[in-house]
């Protein structure tokens, strides 16, 4: 990883922001690369603690993403899934869909804040192909 731009006046809330940023632009570029091989409507639902636990980064997700993000309203959403299946492949749930996941808030994108963010984007994939990318 990667720190650039500090200065002496940079506070630690400034260096939070940043990081929760760069976190959503590598989902961004996931992102991205599934709508080639996964085109057409989707849904984004969040899920994991931290995340579910931060209406402001939730939030900064729908504005990098462009797209409504949905907050997970399973307490254990990794393992449910996990566990539906082995279900489905045991023949005990006929389809996942039979067992429709619980659904909190939904967040939607800011317009300004997204062409902000997109612009953001770039300037990020620039400086990791600079420092990781070509090293690889």
């Amino acid at each position: 990883g990667a720190l650039v731009g500090l200065r002496l006046a940079t506070r630690p809330i400034e260096i939070l922001q940043a990081a929760l940023e760069a976190i959503a632009y590598r989902f961004a570029l996931i992102r991205e690369l599934l709508g080639q091989v996964l085109p057409g409507p989707t849904e984004i639902v969040a899920s994991g603690g931290a995340l579910l636990r931060s209406s402001a980064w939730m939030q900064m997700m729908a504005n990098v993403l462009g797209e409504p993000v949905i907050a997970s309203g399973e307490p254990e959403a990794s393992s449910r899934g996990a566990a539906l299946v082995a279900l489905e492949a045991l023949g005990h749930l006929p389809d996942l869909a039979a067992a429709p996941a619980a659904q909190g808030s939904t967040y939607s994108p800011e317009r300004g804040k997204h062409q902000r963010y997109r612009d953001a984007l770039k300037r990020h994939r620039a400086l990791y192909d600079a420092l990781v990318a070509r090293r690889e």
